[in-house]
């Protein structure tokens, strides 16, 4: 299959190396986190659903993320970035800062959507 037809947070292999998708022309180097430009074009093999992460002790085990922790976390992330500019910016400043961080919080959730998240 070509880089361009796996979807974003999928697992694939590049040239014999294990990356996840996340950008559009980017993969992530599973053992690294290296990230690389990958073209379009590029022949990759799906590698599964399921995100697998090494484990210390060289086992891979699946790894899943509830998603009530993750979006609770960026809340707070939202939260404590808000208050932080609080105390830089004015009042319509702070507004605009706020729609930019619901707005890539909706894009966030949206790039999760395909992600391997387990559901409480």
């Amino acid at each position: 299959m070509k880089f361009h037809q796996v979807p974003l947070g999928k697992r694939f292999e590049y040239r014999n190396e294990p990356y996840y998708k996340t950008a559009p022309l980017l993969g992530t180097q599973e053992q690294t986190g290296q990230q690389r430009v990958i073209p379009r074009s590029a022949q990759v093999t799906l590698a599964g659903d399921e995100r697998k992460v090494a484990t210390g002790s060289g086992r891979e085990s699946t790894a899943t993320l509830n998603t009530e922790v993750v979006l609770s976390a960026l809340d707070d992330f939202q939260s404590t970035c808000l208050a932080g500019l609080s105390t830089l910016l004015g009042a319509g400043q702070l507004e605009y800062a706020s729609s930019i961080f619901d707005r890539a919080r909706a894009d966030f959730c949206r790039a999760l959507s395909d992600a391997p998240l387990a559901k409480k």
